[in-house]
């Protein structure tokens, strides 16, 4: 959800073969807090239904403007920490905890969050019954969007 002020988190799906989680925070996770260069932020929201928690903290690198479908905008770059535990599921998922890899995203607010690259590295630990033990995760990627296509809106009938 995008407010005057910050960008928060409202919900996070996770779903694989195994199971299915969806994390609902009160108070919503603030993703992004509005500034100048250097401005930093933390933020904390538990799901009352599962009592995960999640632990963010994140701090603005960089802003340019950036053109994108012809119109002019502002192009926020963050790097950002996050763990998010799942006491009842028996797993914690960190993302950009690790120094040597931190976690980035570069975002236009003004066209409602729309993130235009991101650098994720994430490790998720989780009990796996059918092993007897924790399985490991982890996740190391780089996406950019490269091109728009509108949405072709149907006319009223």
């Amino acid at each position: 959800m995008v407010s005057a002020t910050s960008i928060n988190l409202v919900k996070r799906q996770l779903s694989n073969a195994e199971r299915s989680f969806d994390f609902v925070p009160t108070p919503q996770v603030q993703l992004m807090v509005f500034g100048p260069v250097g401005t930093s932020w933390s933020s904390r929201g538990t799901d009352s239904n599962t009592a995960a928690t999640m632990d963010y903290s994140g701090s603005i690198d960089a802003v340019a403007d950036v053109k994108i479908c012809g119109v002019r905008t502002k192009a926020y770059s963050v790097s950002y920490r996050s763990t998010l535990t799942n006491s009842a599921g028996y797993e914690v998922i960190r993302t950009g905890t690790d120094s040597a890899h931190p976690a980035t995203f570069t975002i236009a607010p003004q066209l409602g969050g729309l993130i235009l690259a991101q650098k994720v590295y994430s490790d998720d630990v989780k009990l796996h019954n059918d092993l007897s033990g924790y399985v490991g995760t982890t996740l190391d990627y780089t996406s950019v969007l490269t091109d728009l296509t509108p949405a072709t809106v149907a006319s009223p009938t």
